[in-house]
């Protein structure tokens, strides 16, 4: 959806889009670096 602009809360047109890619860059990155559990004793 887009926020009409400008707002009340000073959103971006497309902030919620531009947080989607963010997320998916995210987890694009944490799924490729992985992540290895320590022993722990």
């Amino acid at each position: 959806s887009i926020y009409p602009y400008p707002n009340v809360a000073m959103y971006q047109p497309d902030e919620k889009a531009q947080l989607n890619i963010f997320l998916g860059e995210w987890l694009s990155h944490c799924l490729a670096c992985g992540h290895e559990y320590a022993e722990v004793r």
